[in-house]
């Protein structure tokens, strides 16, 4: 299945998925993202320019606090280690040679007692970092007395 989306000045066709959030090491909080490449552009172009991924992680209120840039195109997944208990939000996106970013595909999962659980529906949802900043400003006003 591809995604088409693409944000200001990107025309990156998404077809990365997260495929599967599961615990690899229950002891330390593992997740193991896994996603398809894209293959096309927006305009349904071939995508020849494709550099690598960025993943991101954080709490719900700060989701984008950790970063990684996986400098290869021929990457599928990513581990990330030692997730202490709490809910985590989860995103990947493609990057050009140009570097220009897709939108992100999102996770959410719950690390409670070494176990791990994914809110599926949040699983593969597609958003931009400018809507999950601004969802999380919301959480953090109606939480305020």
């Amino acid at each position: 299945m591809m995604l088409k989306h693409g944000t200001a000045g990107l025309l990156l066709a998404l077809g990365l998925l997260i495929l599967g959030c599961n615990a690899t090491d229950v002891e330390t909080g593992s997740v193991t993202l896994r996603w398809q490449p894209p293959v096309e552009n927006e305009d349904g172009s071939r995508l020849t320019d494709l550099a690598g991924y960025r993943v991101y992680w954080g709490p719900p209120e700060r989701p984008f606090v950790n970063r990684i840039d996986i400098d290869s195109p021929q990457a599928t997944s990513y581990v990330l280690e030692d997730l202490s208990d709490g809910e985590w939000r989860l995103a990947v996106s493609a990057v050009t040679e140009r570097a220009l970013e897709s939108k992100l595909i999102t996770a959410t999962v719950v690390i409670k007692d070494g176990e791990t659980t994914v809110d599926e529906a949040t699983l593969g949802k597609v958003i931009t970092r400018h809507d999950e900043d601004s969802a999380a400003s919301r959480n953090k006003r109606v939480a305020k007395p």
